[in-house]
């Protein structure tokens, strides 16, 4: 199966295990496939779409449709600036140990946070300066199993990150 004809919500099939989940998108040459037991990855050849129209429902459950709160979604910024006294000035107490650690879990809760508000795209700004940071946040993000991709942003201070 060609990848590239494949549309964000596509119904999809996993050959050789028979799972069925949506497109979610690309990751290193394979599918990502959303289902209700979580996301999974296959070859093109492993994957195969399925017909809607043709569905068996009795074999598939059907997601609910996912409750969001819009009132959260509002207040919740989509940028995180990890300059410590930028945290500091949005509310962040004091870190107790290493400031890196201290930043890379507030990195983490972020994720998480717009994660549960289903939002798809943030910005998190690490800055300019050895690298340090930003090292240690592209690698929280190649790890992270609710990242779908990053790109390099604002001439090299901060990720765009894509979110499942």
């Amino acid at each position: 199966m060609n990848l590239d004809d494949l549309w964000i919500g596509d119904r999809l099939r996993i050959k050789s295990t028979g799972v069925v989940g949506r497109y979610h998108g690309l990751k290193s040459g394979k599918a990502k496939i959303q289902t209700e037991e979580g996301l999974f990855e296959a070859t093109p050849e492993d994957i195969e779409l399925i017909d809607e129209e043709q569905l068996d429902k009795a074999s598939i459950k059907e997601e609910p449709p996912p409750q969001i709160d819009l009132k959260a979604i509002s207040k919740f910024n989509p940028t995180l600036d990890l300059h410590y006294d930028a945290l500091l000035k949005s509310g962040h107490l004091p870190p107790e140990g290493p400031i890196l650690e201290w930043q890379l879990l507030i990195c983490q809760k972020f994720i998480l946070k717009a994660q549960s508000l289903q939002v798809r795209r943030v910005t998190i700004i690490h800055g300019i300066g050895a690298g340090i940071l930003k090292n240690e946040v592209a690698h929280l993000l190649d790890k992270h199993p609710g990242v779908s991709d990053f790109e390099p942003s604002f001439d090299g201070a901060a990720f765009i990150v894509f979110l499942t």
